[in-house]
């Protein structure tokens, strides 16, 4: 057995022996907890709990009433699994994660976001401050073609951190953004661990219509998947939901404009009356979109009985 002291050691090991080296790190057995919330993630949470176990001795998931195989996916895996027979939304999820957690007694628990993306292999430079006792709670951070992509919920928390999250003086929020700001207002040492960019590989077809271009072509998906990111889950209202309502108010604006112009001036002005329709219509398309969002984010569909 190879004992793993830093990120650096398991960097070169890993390269040199591959999958073919049993890690531990230098924390006790069942001092390293994993946590990872999960929903409808049949085809992800089976690869993700066995690459999160090498690093750990214990993962648990928690199904927030899944319609699918997660749940049986993940323990096939060897995670332990809490399940919630409906969608009862991701704080109660996390809370029921660390709930468990506890009951371990662990060291260190790291939560782990499937809708991030959030890489098992990143866990041993994600918990090093706190083995080096630099930090409470570490929060990773991923830089992704050029632009910062901090993830939903990959956070490393120590027995300190964990003791004021059980008192409530540390609130584990929805967001990192959240859980940083109430780790400081409860005097937590936080620090921010920065990845480095993964590198996405060019799809052979991509290859084969531009050659030579499959790099670019990664790097331009990987900044629209952020794009979309930004705009259908980390602020649809700013970026779907406020322009929706100002292209429509714009649209009956234009129409009211042309109907008084019409009974002033009886002239039909029909690019005006156009324009209004047009904005109408893509506004309205944008409310429907964003009440859509809402609908899916905060009241997920229930397993059938």
């Amino acid at each position: 057995m190879s004992e793993i002291t830093s990120p650096e050691e398991f960097r070169q090991l890993e390269k040199q022996l591959g999958e073919q080296v049993t890690l531990e790190f230098s924390v006790a057995k069942r001092a390293l907890v994993v946590c990872i919330p999960a929903f409808n993630a049949e085809k992800k949470i089976g690869p993700v709990v066995t690459k999160a176990l090498k690093f750990c001795d214990k993962v648990i998931v928690c199904d927030d009433g899944s319609i699918d195989d997660t749940s049986a996916k993940a323990m096939a895996a060897g995670a332990h699994v809490i399940r919630h027979s409906e969608g009862l939304g991701k704080e109660k999820t996390m809370n029921d994660l660390m709930e468990e957690a506890l009951k371990d007694n662990p060291s260190i628990v790291v939560t782990l976001s499937l809708e991030e993306e959030d890489d098992p292999a990143d866990i041993p430079e994600l918990v090093d401050p706190i083995l080096k006792d630099e930090a409470d709670i570490t929060v990773g951070v991923r830089e992704t073609a050029g632009l910062s992509a901090p993830g939903g919920a990959f956070v490393a928390l120590n027995s300190k951190a964990l003791a004021a999250r059980v008192k409530q003086d540390f609130l584990g929020g929805l967001t990192q953004q959240a859980q940083m700001a109430s780790a400081i207002a409860a005097g937590l040492r936080l620090k921010v661990v920065t990845f480095a960019p993964k590198v996405l590989p060019p799809s052979p077809k991509a290859v084969a219509t531009v050659p030579g271009r499959g790099s670019a072509i990664a790097s331009l998906s990987a900044r629209w998947d952020r794009f979309m990111r930004l705009v259908a889950i980390e602020r649809p209202f700013a970026f779907v939901c406020l322009p929706g309502v100002a292209l429509a108010l714009l649209g009956l604006g234009l129409m009211a404009y042309g109907f008084l112009s019409y009974m002033q001036d009886n002239i039909l002005y029909p690019p005006l009356f156009g324009l209004a329709g047009v904005s109408l219509f893509v506004g309205v398309a944008f409310i429907i979109s964003y009440t859509i969002i809402y609908v899916v984010e905060h009241y997920p569909p229930q397993r059938r009985a």
